[in-house]
């Protein structure tokens, strides 16, 4: 899903909310969301060469931005998820609107999957020899770099 389609109903006339950068829609003066606000898009896109640290975060936005989207009259399709763009196992994986977007629900479960099972190289410490191992698997505070994206 590369935009949410604001309806004019709330927002005076039909808008588009694009994935990035993260932007604030204000409603139109009438009716009961008079004044509200509404964030949406994404601030912190993945990229080769960003540096992550592994440094967990709660989980639980996702249901709220589906609500507020609802509450503004955008139904986000079944066939999609709410997803985190960085997940929140790394410190810059914020559960918050700005780092949810929706996402086919196939190709979430499928990123998700390998997410947890891909291995990746990493050592200990600075100079140690490499290590293998899945992601969750691997201690808190490390640093990763991605040096790859590609699609699940």
């Amino acid at each position: 899903m590369l935009a949410i389609h604001l309806p004019a109903e709330h927002f005076g006339t039909p808008r588009k909310a694009l994935r990035f950068p993260n932007r604030v829609f204000e409603t139109a003066p009438r009716g009961d969301l008079l004044g509200e606000k509404l964030s949406l898009g994404v601030n912190n896109w993945p990229y080769k060469g960003m540096r992550l640290k592994k440094e967990p975060h709660r989980r639980g936005a996702e249901r709220t931005f589906r609500e507020n989207l609802k509450k503004y009259g955008v139904i986000i399709p079944e066939s999609h998820q709410v997803d985190h763009v960085i997940d929140v196992q790394y410190h810059i994986g914020y559960d918050r609107d700005d780092n949810l977007w929706p996402l086919k629900k196939e190709t979430n479960e499928a990123a998700g999957s390998k997410a947890q099972t891909d291995e990746v190289i990493w050592t200990d410490k600075k100079g140690g020899p490499p290590l293998r191992s899945a992601p969750y698997a691997i201690p808190d505070g490390r640093w990763f770099v991605i040096i790859d994206i590609r699609r699940p």
